[in-house]
């Protein structure tokens, strides 16, 4: 594996070369070379490599089944499946919401994963608002993610 340090390196690189931009085709076809720092990130076993690769085809197949919730004048679409709580961390596996429902604790388990997601995104966007020095249009959204958070994990507990 690549140190981070190498792969920051190669990027950059290849960003620097491309009036600052960088495609992972790019990224790819560095990896290519034998010597490139960043060769042994990638699976070069053809049949490995399909098989990931159809493992995440599946992965954004699970994610795109969705279904209408109509609630007064709103209409959302939401994913059928989500990460099943009840797997551990280095597993695949996926539940329907319909069926997470009939747990109060998954229920809230699936909430909270969520709710972590979407402060990693705050986060993300927040440093990139940081750079345009434009951060404080975001701090109102990340407080009122945290605090939908926080009351989901106090509950859980209570």
């Amino acid at each position: 594996m690549a140190k981070q340090e190498d792969i920051n390196s190669v990027i950059q690189n290849l960003a620097d070369d491309n009036d600052g931009k960088v495609t992972p085709e790019m990224v790819f076809d560095h990896a290519k070379d034998p010597d490139s720092p960043i060769h042994d990130e990638y699976e070069w076993d053809q049949e490995k490599a399909a098989y990931r690769d159809w493992m995440n085809t599946g992965r954004r197949l699970i994610r795109s089944v969705k279904f209408k919730v109509v609630r007064k004048t709103t209409t959302i679409e939401c994913p059928v499946f989500t990460r099943d709580p009840d797997v551990p961390a280095k597993q695949q596996g996926y539940v329907d919401l319909q069926s997470a429902k009939s747990s109060e604790d998954t229920m809230r388990e699936i909430l909270v994963n969520e709710f972590i997601r979407a402060r990693q995104l705050f986060d993300r966007a927040g440093a990139v608002a940081a750079y345009f020095e434009l951060e404080d249009t975001l701090e109102d959204l990340k407080k009122r993610v945290d605090n939908v958070l926080e009351s989901f994990q106090i509950e859980g507990r209570a």
